[in-house]
């Protein structure tokens, strides 16, 4: 589900394994030639001004600012899964105005681009307990995610979710009206598949 919704993805990964931004969240950035040793190790990100969390606010360097904070360890009670690109940080300030992003490393850091791969609202971040709480509302997760779908109902009944096209959605529209997606019983999957 996390493909439809949720965090902004910055990156569209090609057939051919190039990687190139992704331009409903990235204009454009300019980063270190691969093997470059000069210090310091500074990545621009230009963010589409057109991006926005399903809330209406805009996507900017706020958002990347509150991600890096909270993955970093500097905000107490928030813990990622992948905390370790963050931590080569050492400063991350917005540029010439809110939707540019300049980070600057410790050394040298090839793999950037990990890092930045989702970034979250900064408005699901701010502390531990809105970390904790702001992710199990409904109507507020709704509010938090970006991107072609937004999730229009959870059943836990029937354990289903769907996900409606977003229509706040500035770029190109999903082909797809809605997704359902249904949790299977471990046995019920293999029947399901065939």
């Amino acid at each position: 589900i996390d493909n439809f919704l949720a965090a902004a993805h910055n990156w569209i990964y090609a057939e051919d394994g190039v990687v190139r931004a992704n331009p409903d969240y990235i204009s454009s950035y300019t980063a270190p030639a691969p093997g470059q040793n000069d210090a310091p190790f500074v990545v621009k990100l230009n963010l589409n001004p057109q991006a926005k969390w399903n809330s209406g606010t805009p996507i900017t360097a706020a958002d990347y600012i509150a991600s890096w904070k909270a993955c970093s360890g500097q905000i107490a009670g928030i813990t990622c899964s992948a905390a370790a690109g963050w931590k080569q940080i050492s400063e991350m300030t917005a540029g010439e105005n809110e939707f540019q992003v300049v980070i600057s490393y410790k050394h040298n850091y090839a793999d950037w681009p990990a890092t930045f791969e989702k970034i979250a609202p900064a408005a699901g971040l701010s502390d531990a307990d809105t970390f904790l709480s702001a992710w199990k509302d409904l109507p507020n997760v709704a509010s938090l995610q970006t991107g072609p779908f937004r999730l229009s109902q959870v059943e836990r009944e029937t354990k289903t979710i769907e996900l409606v096209r977003n229509e706040n959605r500035w770029g190109e529209a999903p082909v797809l009206e809605k997704v359902p997606f249904y949790e299977l019983d471990e046995n019920d999957a293999a029947q399901a598949f065939a």
